[in-house]
């Protein structure tokens, strides 16, 4: 048969199949056309940026998270910790290690003062393990032997610090006294997880809603955040809610100049689009966004893609003194990832 006399279908039994383009790209009853393709361009351009910037801040955290680990490992070997009840005892113990580093020439420890340990990380494991033999040698009534702790199963003397974890948005009617002892009937069946701090935060005045922080022990940081996937189950009277433990690792930021972590002076209240005195955002008639964070355009001080901010945010991470295990785990650090937050 001819092209031209095949029979055509019935326009009546098609007259609803329409190209998919033609159903997604009609624009409403009354509106422009042009108008609805930029809003659909502007729409797609604002979801590629906040898909690329989150990829930037997840990418950057996870280099933080990494460097932590292959930092953590030589830590490991090269520290030891000792108890301190006070200052003065502190005091006591770093005056006696730079004494013994003297006498025997070894190189500069770095020593960390914690509320109630001391940790000194020795140049090399050599001058640790030397200094762990004189403080054997030099019996038990000496001020180093009496506060070195105990060696750990694996032999060595690196005492984790706690981890702190957070609860955010938490209304008045859960208390405190609930909340711990929803964590405590959890980590009850390890013998080894602790739950170490618990502090309750002021209720905000609008959202009548506050945070309760905690610190918790490696144990109970494993349990936790990574077999319980960070959620808490809680009997609150009749019903049964889950409440949600993240990792503020957020520096501090001057709510005045946005500037990110320690500086010596404010420049005062400034624009958060623009970065400059006197006027707010919502005045502000610039076209292109400046951080004076960073000295960049194209994004703002308060945005969490900074590169000056995920500096800083690298610092917080460094403070946290999550487990090896974790780190050195690709599918524990993604868990991990999860639950850090920046805001």
């Amino acid at each position: 048969m001819d092209t031209g006399e095949r029979q055509q279908p019935d326009n009546q039994a098609n007259k609803h199949r329409q190209h998919p383009y033609q159903r997604t790209a009609r624009p409403a009853s009354g509106a422009n056309p042009n108008e609805t393709i930029l809003n659909s361009i502007l729409e797609k351009a604002s979801n590629i940026e906040r898909a690329t910037n989150a990829s930037m801040i997840r990418t950057a955290i996870k280099e933080a998270l990494k460097e932590q680990c292959r930092n953590e490992r030589e830590v490991r070997l090269k520290t030891l910790t000792f108890n301190s009840n006070n200052s003065q005892t502190t005091d006591s113990i770093t005056d006696a290690i730079m004494a013994w580093v003297t006498m025997s020439m070894s190189g500069p420890p770095s020593i960390r003062p914690a509320k109630e340990q001391v940790f000194v990380q020795m140049a090399s494991i050599k001058d640790k393990e030397a200094l762990v033999d004189f403080i054997k040698i030099s019996g038990q009534e000496t001020l180093l032997s009496q506060h070195l702790i105990k060696p750990l199963p694996n032999g060595l003397y690196f005492e984790r610090l706690p981890v702190k974890l957070e609860i955010n948005n938490l209304p008045d009617s859960i208390t405190i006294d609930k909340v711990r002892d929803s964590i405590m009937s959890t980590i009850q069946h390890n013998s080894k997880a602790k739950l170490i701090q618990i502090k309750d935060g002021k209720t905000h005045a609008k959202t009548k809603k506050r945070t309760i922080s905690m610190r918790v022990n490696g144990e109970a940081f494993l349990l936790l955040i990574i077999q319980m996937n960070a959620i808490i189950p809680l009997n609150n009277g009749k019903s049964r809610v889950n409440l949600f433990l993240r990792i503020n690792c957020r520096p501090w930021q001057c709510g005045n100049c946005h500037a990110v972590g320690h500086h010596p002076s404010c420049l005062g209240r400034l624009c958060t689009y623009c970065g400059s005195n006197g006027h707010q955002a919502r005045e502000c008639e610039r076209r292109t966004k400046f951080c004076r964070t960073c000295g960049k355009l194209g994004h703002r001080a308060k945005d969490n893609h900074c590169p000056r901010f995920l500096s800083e945010v690298a610092k917080e991470i460094g403070k946290h003194d999550f487990p090896i295990e974790v780190l050195a785990d690709s599918e524990m650090l993604g868990a991990l990832l999860k639950q850090i937050q920046l805001n």
